[in-house]
């Protein structure tokens, strides 16, 4: 998420963008004096380049006019990108829907002798279909702009480090639940699990959750 303490329409802006692409842009300024500032912006995105305001270093007297208006249009650029990129997956996951239809149709034969050995031949035959429906799902996740309710009454309010190292110690596979990021007391709409960890598609812009078991 960027940090910006300046102008109230950057924070606007921003303040809901999944932005790990970018990297941190840190603007010293006070809203009253946003001319008098400093900024470096570390860009990892293709769409920003690395930027660096060497400024005088007694009064650092920056026009930080023009450079803001490079970020917001950056920023709108980015945020325009992601939602046209969610609506095709949203597109995509329509046709994937089809296919485990159409695989659970297709399914092979239950063996009551061997139920064990027929529930293996059943995950394997919808696997194809199951993967692709995962993997638009985590890059959903880590596109969408969160919407914020009430944390619910059920579930463990923990930090997302703690969480880390529990599932990365073996504590939390996805068999045992999932959980919702959360920002400022509240719960947003946005699931976290553990294979997440694996596919390195945890958000950046959280430090919260609230874990479900199951």
């Amino acid at each position: 998420m960027i940090t910006i303490l300046t102008r109230k329409n950057l924070i606007r802006e921003s303040e809901d963008l999944p932005i790990e692409s970018i990297g941190v842009v840190h603007i010293r300024s006070s809203l009253e004096a946003v001319q008098k500032s400093s900024l470096v912006l570390l860009a990892i995105d293709d769409k920003l380049t690395m930027l660096k305001n060497k400024f005088h270093p007694h009064d650092g007297v920056y026009h930080s006019v023009v450079l803001e208006m490079f970020i917001l249009q950056h920023i709108k650029q980015l945020k325009d990108g992601y939602e046209a990129r969610l609506k095709e997956i949203e597109t995509e996951l329509e046709v994937v829907h089809q296919e485990i239809e159409e695989l659970e149709e297709n399914e092979p034969p239950y063996d009551r002798e061997n139920p064990g050995a027929s529930f293996d031949k059943y995950r394997e035959h919808m696997e194809p279909g199951w993967s692709k429906e995962r993997k638009l799902n985590r890059e959903k996740r880590m596109l969408m702009t969160p919407e914020f309710k009430e944390l619910s009454t059920y579930g463990d309010v923990i930090t997302l480090k703690h969480w880390l190292e529990c599932v990365e110690g073996g504590e939390f596979i996805d068999y045992d639940g999932s959980g919702n990021y959360v920002r400022d007391g509240k719960e947003s709409n946005i699931t976290i699990k553990p294979s997440d960890v694996q596919h390195d598609s945890i958000r950046k812009d959280f430090d919260t959750i609230i874990w479900f078991n199951r």
